[in-house]
């Protein structure tokens, strides 16, 4: 019997320290699983911060090259636009040379004469 009670007290003790490893254990592994979804998250977190950024730097990026088109496309438009004034504006002075000189004439030839009012 005394045997017998050593034995289960041996026993007892293996088995407290093995139930003893085994909460340990058990409590590592909560703590590095949730080390681990946490650093994931970060992580993951990290990676969404860095893609948001470059997305936000690239929109402005891409903010600037559309105002330096506009400005570029709309001097050009102005460009071309001046460009076109110039010879109806010459075409213009020439009627109008044209219709003074008619209107001389007329002066010349129908003294009396007094044009109808434009209204």
């Amino acid at each position: 019997k005394a045997i017998q009670f050593c034995r289960n007290l041996v026993l007892r003790q293996a088995l407290r320290s093995w139930k003893r490893a085994l909460t340990l254990q058990e409590s590592y592994t909560r703590i590095s699983e949730r080390h681990h979804s946490r650093s994931l998250c970060a992580r993951v977190l990290r990676s969404w911060q860095q893609s948001a950024r470059q997305g936000r730097e690239r929109r402005e990026e891409l903010e600037v090259h559309a105002v330096e088109l506009d400005r570029k496309f709309t001097l050009r438009s102005h460009l071309v636009h001046w460009q076109r004034l110039t010879p109806l504006l010459v075409r213009e002075r020439e009627a109008e040379v044209r219709r003074n000189r008619m209107r001389s004439m007329v002066t010349e030839l129908l003294p009396d004469f007094a044009p109808p009012d434009p209204s």
